[in-house]
């Protein structure tokens, strides 16, 4: 069984699990399914939008299908969780994206 399929059994077990959703967005990222990867992100967003971590992901993966402005909504979105949050590790990286982004560089 490969890593899809057992996270996907996890799900099966419980489908609001957030490690599991997150674990899933991630792996079908890594192997390029963007679709499925926002698909699950958006879900994890959903049932669990406080999640800070799934910010900059979720906006990596919209700039990967060429929306653009769509990732930026999701990483300013995420700065003001992160916020409320106390989460200055995702706050301070959601800010460089979003100024990287308006100043023209691409990571």
């Amino acid at each position: 069984m490969n890593r899809i399929e057992q996270l996907l059994s996890f799900l099966a077990i419980d489908e609001h699990d957030a490690f599991t959703l997150y674990s899933l967005a991630h792996e079908y990222k890594q192997i390029g399914e963007m679709q499925k990867a926002i698909a699950y992100f958006e879900k994890l967003r959903e049932k669990h939008p406080n999640y800070t971590g799934l910010y900059y992901h979720l906006g990596k993966a919209y700039e990967e299908v060429g929306e653009m402005e769509k990732g930026m909504d999701i990483f300013e979105i995420g700065v003001q969780i992160a916020e409320k949050q106390k989460d200055m590790h995702a706050l301070s990286e959601l800010r460089t994206l979003i100024v990287n982004r308006e100043m023209g560089i691409e990571d």
